[in-house]
This record gives structure tokens, C-alpha cells and sequence, in this order.
């Protein structure tokens, strides 16, 4: 039997259909890419900051907490003792209520034992 095309012509007809593959395969990524980035952009990063033993460096990880405020953090727990409540967190210098209210949901609440061992 012979063959309808020749082995050059055949060789050309592989590389042009790889050639094609390829071009098809970038958007089957991005798409996979913009799927990876909507589902993570639902799904919120849920932490949370125990005031009372976290450094500054964790304590940067609060919204609008910068090295500056998580250093008065530790510096105010090491000189007052620990937190009693984490409301508490607005007697640092440069956090009001606003701030307050959005770091709240990401701090740890404050075991009964840890403000009953610090009370007289």
C-alpha cells in the first residue's frame, strides 16, 4: 500500500499540528490561574493575634497595626501586664475606635484563668 503523503509532508503536518497544541494551551492555564485567584479571593484568610503573647512582628499582621503600634503593644503589655479583654487594645496611643473595630475580629479572645491569675 502506499502512502498518501510523503515523509517530509508528514513531518511538516506534525510540527504545524504541535505548533497549534501550543498555542491552545496558554489560555487552558490563565483560565486556570483567573479560577485560582477568584476561589482564593473568596475564601478569606482566617488568624488570629493573642495580644497577650504575640510579638510585634505578629502583632503587624492586624489591619493598620504597623511596627510602630505593635511595638507600643508590647511595650504597654510588658509595662501595665496583659490585656484583660481585647477592647482593651484601644488605650495605645494612636488606636481610637475605628481601629479598634477592625482588628477586634482577628485578636484572640483572653482566657478567664490568664485575667483571674493578674488580678488581686
Amino acid at each position: 500500500m502506499k502512502a498518501i503523503l510523503r515523509t517530509a509532508d508528514q513531518q511538516v503536518l506534525l510540527f504545524l499540528l504541535c505548533i497549534g497544541l501550543l498555542c491552545l494551551l496558554p489560555p487552558a492555564f490563565s483560565r486556570n490561574q483567573r479560577e485560582f485567584g477568584e476561589q482564593a479571593a473568596r475564601e478569606p484568610i482566617v488568624f488570629s493575634v493573642d495580644l497577650n503573647a504575640s510579638g510585634e512582628t505578629e502583632l503587624q499582621l492586624l489591619p493598620g497595626i504597623g511596627q510602630t503600634l505593635a511595638g507600643r503593644i508590647v511595650r504597654h503589655r510588658e509595662l501595665e501586664g496583659p490585656f484583660q479583654k481585647p477592647a482593651d487594645v484601644i488605650k495605645i496611643k494612636g488606636i481610637g475606635p475605628k481601629k479598634t473595630a477592625k482588628i477586634l475580629p482577628y485578636i484572640r479572645p483572653i482566657p478567664e484563668a490568664q485575667t483571674a491569675a493578674t488580678v488581686p
